[in-house]
C-alpha cells in the first residue's frame, strides 16, 4: 500500500486499510488518553501496557479478524466430519446388503425345488437386490453431500489460511 491508499478506508477485500490517514488522528487521540491516565493512574496505565504487551507476543493466528474465520470454520469442518462419518454407515451398510446378497445368489439350490419354492427364492433375491440397490444410492447421494461440503469447507479454509499469510506478511 502506497501513500495513495491513505484516503481509502477498506482493502479491495473488505478488510481494514491500517494505512488510513484517520489512524494519525486515532493515534494521537489515544496518546493524549495515555498520558492523562499515566499522570492520574500509573497501575492502571501498566496494566494496559501489559495486556498490550500479552496481544502483542500472541501468535498472529489469534489475530482478532483471523479468529472469528476460524471459529466459523471449526464449526463447518465438525458438520463435514459428522457427514463423512454418516456416509461411512451408509456405505457399510450397503456393502453388507450387497455380501448377503451375492451369499444369496451362490447358495446351492436344489434342483428338484418346486415351483413355489424357486418363485420364493427368486422374490427374495429381488427384495435383496432392491435394499442393496437403495443403499447404494442414499451413499451415493451421501458421497455428493460430503464433496459440497468439502469443497465448502476447503475454500473456507484456503481464505483463512490467505488471511493468515497477508498477517505474517505484514498486509
Amino acid at each position: 500500500m502506497g501513500l495513495s491508499t491513505c484516503g481509502v478506508p477498506s482493502k479491495e477485500d473488505g478488510s481494514p486499510n491500517l494505512n488510513h490517514a484517520a489512524y494519525v488522528r486515532i493515534g494521537r487521540a489515544y496518546q493524549r488518553s495515555a498520558l492523562v491516565v499515566l499522570r492520574r493512574r500509573p497501575g492502571v496505565y501498566l496494566d494496559r501496557v501489559r495486556r498490550a504487551l500479552r496481544t502483542w507476543l500472541r501468535p498472529p493466528t489469534d489475530y482478532i479478524l483471523v479468529v472469528p474465520q476460524r471459529e466459523a470454520l471449526r464449526g463447518a469442518e465438525i458438520e463435514l466430519a459428522r457427514k463423512r462419518n454418516e456416509l461411512a454407515a451408509l456405505t457399510k451398510q450397503a456393502l453388507d446388503l450387497e455380501r448377503q446378497l451375492v451369499l444369496k445368489r451362490t447358495e446351492p439350490t436344489e434342483t428338484s425345488a418346486s415351483g413355489t419354492d424357486s418363485v420364493r427364492i427368486a422374490r427374495v433375491l429381488i427384495d435383496l437386490e432392491k435394499a442393496t440397490l437403495e443403499a447404494q444410492k442414499k451413499a451415493a447421494d451421501k458421497q455428493s453431500e460430503v464433496a459440497d461440503g468439502a469443497r465448502s469447507v476447503v475454500g473456507r479454509q484456503l481464505k483463512t489460511l490467505h488471511a493468515r499469510q497477508n498477517i505474517y506478511s505484514g498486509k
